[in-house]
């Protein structure tokens, strides 16, 4: 199990795909009714997987590429500028600018958990008693749920929407003037209770560290806002799912009614449940799917078949990885055809301040500077160093 410049770059191109086809496959209703959400969640999820696992496995075969990614390594290797002794390539270049994008990431990241953690303190700080009502029927719901530890109740007015957020100790916000009644507050109570007991923010957590260590990658941006989306559509779905026709249009009320009472912007959080109301699509397409939610039942044997190819997929994009094979001319070599280097026939060895090539355990030549830099590429080790 190794990593290497090829394997990123595979998993990279991989990733890629997976993400334009889950950006298609999320705004078809069509496709979420057949396969169903938890498939578009577990695929979202793949998609990370595959990008941050990007490695070489025990099966991984290797195909040789001796016309295209030779002349690219050595074009990447080409020392055009020398400093202080160390020769300076695109390379070693490219390698700088990612460390310092990533470095860049993790900044992003520790400014967003440092405004986070501002924003929950300040919730916390102003507790208002919460008013009768609202308690029996967030107690009634939690019950219902069967929470082993209710998650904390707050009630303040710094907010006009009620959200749920906490990785380790979950809580839910409310506003104390909710105009609802019992029945739309219970709707409300059960959608962010569902949020919490599917670890949601958490899932949020996890997609926002992998996006801030990507953002420079454009599809990243979306892929972060429909694992959004699909969170909410699963746990929609979930809310409804034992639910009458007219229990699910109460439910779609409540959150109309919700809607309403909101500005017409609103600063949301990305590791809480709040709700904003700038996307319409995404609102039409929830609704559409809790109340067509009767009209589609995937079997077991789809969902079977589903998951066990997604799984299989995952499996083969590990079969195969792309290496350059690196040749030298009959001369050199001192034999009447082309020699190809590669790490299973190639040796180097640091003997004596030079750099030995064994072609198939003979010895061929000392190998320079850029020679070395290109069996490097090609994972072949040198030894006695």
């Amino acid at each position: 199990m190794l990593i290497s410049i090829y394997s990123v770059f595979i998993s990279l191109i991989i990733f890629n795909l997976w993400v334009a086809a889950l950006i298609y496959f999320e705004r078809n209703n069509e496709f979420i009714k057949f396969f169903g959400i938890k498939f578009l969640f577990a695929l979202s999820l793949v998609c990370i997987f595959r990008m941050v696992f990007a490695i070489e496995l025990p099966f991984t075969q290797v195909i040789r590429s001796d016309r295209i990614l030779p002349p690219i390594m050595n074009a990447l290797n080409y020392k055009f500028l020398n400093i202080l002794g160390v020769g300076i390539s695109l390379l070693r270049i490219g390698i700088i600018i990612l460390c310092v994008v990533l470095l860049y990431g993790l900044f992003d990241f520790a400014r967003q958990m440092y405004y986070y953690k501002k924003f929950i303190d300040a919730f916390q700080k102003e507790q208002w008693e919460i008013p009768d009502e609202i308690r029996m029927v967030y107690d009634r719901v939690v019950k219902e749920l069967n929470f082993k530890h209710p998650p904390l109740l707050i009630c303040n007015d710094m907010s006009n929407i009620p959200f749920a957020t906490g990785f380790i100790k979950p809580m839910i916000f409310i506003p104390p003037l909710l105009s609802f009644s019992e029945e739309d507050l219970e709707n409300i109570f059960k959608h962010e209770l569902t949020h919490l007991k599917n670890k949601d923010i958490c899932v949020k957590l996890m997609c926002s560290i992998f996006c801030s260590l990507m953002w420079w990658n454009p599809l990243v941006h979306i892929l972060k806002q429909d694992i959004s989306q699909i969170l909410e559509i699963k746990c929609d779905l979930t809310v409804c799912d034992d639910l009458s026709l007219n229990q699910r249009v109460s439910y779609l009320r409540a959150i109309i009614d919700l809607i309403g009472t909101m500005p017409r912007k609103v600063k949301a959080v990305y590791y809480t449940s709040a709700m904003t109301k700038e996307n319409e699509r995404c609102l039409i397409q929830r609704f559409k799917l809790v109340l067509e939610e009767d009209a589609y039942h995937s079997s077991k044997k789809v969902k079977f078949l589903s998951f066990a190819a997604l799984i299989l997929t995952v499996i083969l994009s590990y079969s195969f990885v792309f290496q350059p094979y690196y040749q030298t001319s009959p001369d050199t070599v001192n034999t009447s055809r082309e020699v190809y280097f590669t790490n299973e026939n190639t040796r180097v060895v640091f003997d004596e301040g030079v750099y030995k090539v064994y072609l198939n355990d003979e010895y061929v030549f000392d190998a320079d500077e850029d020679m070395l830099e290109s069996f490097k590429m090609a994972e072949i080790s040198v030894e006695g160093q």
